[in-house]
This record gives structure tokens, sequence and C-alpha cells, in this order.
């Protein structure tokens, strides 16, 4: 992926989720570093959907988003 592709998808992720729900997904992330994604609250594909329902397109991304999103909303919702 475009690295600058990559950081519009993770500023909109930032400006996109309320700092609560960043929050709540970086503790989710601390309690379980390697299954957090499988979360039941991620099923379906709700970010994959949002991102590509705000026109960020597998096309636009070069790759799809249901592979790539677990490491976008990591380095989105990573304090700074």
């Amino acid at each position: 992926m475009d690295a600058t592709v990559r950081a519009e998808l993770v500023a909109f992720l930032r400006r996109f989720l309320p700092p609560e729900a960043r929050a709540t997904y970086r503790a989710m992330m601390d309690a379980d570093p390697p299954g957090w994604h499988l979360h039941p609250h991620f099923a379906g594909g709700v970010i994959p959907r949002m991102l590509r329902g705000n026109g960020y397109t597998d096309r636009l991304v070069g790759e799809s988003l249901d592979a790539v999103w677990p490491q976008l909303l990591r380095d989105a919702v990573a304090e700074r």
C-alpha cells in the first residue's frame, strides 16, 4: 500500500472514531494482542465496510481492506 494512502486511512480512522472508541479499542488490543480483531464487535467486516462506504476502496488502497484493516486500526488508535 502506498504510504500516502496508508497515512490518509489512518488519519481518517482517527477523525472518524470518537475518543472513547479509540480508548476501548486500545484496551481490547492490550488485553488480547494476537486476537483482538476476532472480537464479535468486528464481525462481518465492520471496519472494511465503513472504509469502503467512505470511498476508500480496495482498488484505491491497492489491496484488500479485509487483510489490512487490523493494522490500520491499530495505528489509528495508538497514542501519539
